[in-house]
């Protein structure tokens, strides 16, 4: 029962003229997003920017990365993203930038989404987070309690990463990317 508009049931009290526009944009971006092709390596999106070839690809292994990667460079230029937070001034600002340019995220690679902490210290994979690094860190503070000097690291850390943009950036930005970039104006270089 209830209405619904782009195949999901909505409030009843959601007037006609929403529903439409809904129905309307549900089919703008299925067309816009066509081009998407799953594949065994993950996510493919062939096309162009500025008039130049760009393609995006979002692998699911570290294999299909290592694959993605070798067919690519034999083509253009390669970048590997963790979050892409800094793409605009890589491109803007960088004089390694070039077309025909591959975008490869390491957000999907499970091999690359490691979070561990050892008896030598923390290893943290490209492909996490920072929303993630700190509500592991913090999770990790509270299990070992405030007696344990490891976790000085640990909360200055996550204490850093709260103050550190926005929800938003720390959802998809990472810890690799921050160090792999050497942008100047990364407040997680220091650290």
């Amino acid at each position: 029962g209830g209405k619904r508009c782009a195949g999901h049931v909505v409030p009843d009290k959601l007037g006609d003229d929403a529903i439409k526009w809904g129905e309307e944009l549900e089919q703008k971006a299925s067309q816009w997003f066509a081009p998407l092709k799953p594949l065994s390596q993950g996510i493919l999106l062939r096309g162009s920017h500025c008039g130049f070839q760009c393609d995006f690809s979002a692998p699911i292994s570290l294999e299909d990365l290592l694959r993605v990667q070798h067919s690519a460079t034999s083509t253009g230029a390669v970048r590997f993203q963790g979050g892409n937070t800094e793409r605009r001034i890589e491109k803007m600002y960088k004089l390694t930038h070039s077309y025909p340019l591959t975008l490869i995220s390491t957000s999907r690679v499970p091999e690359m989404a490691v979070l561990e902490f050892g008896e030598q210290g923390v290893t943290v994979g490209a492909g996490v987070n920072l929303s993630t690094i700190m509500s592991e860190f913090n999770a990790m503070v509270d299990r070992w309690g405030p007696s344990d000097p490891r976790i000085a690291g640990l909360k200055g850390y996550s204490g850093l990463l709260y103050w550190f943009a926005g929800t938003a950036v720390r959802n998809a930005g990472s810890l690799a990317g921050n160090l792999v970039t050497a942008s100047p104006i990364s407040d997680l270089n220091p650290c």
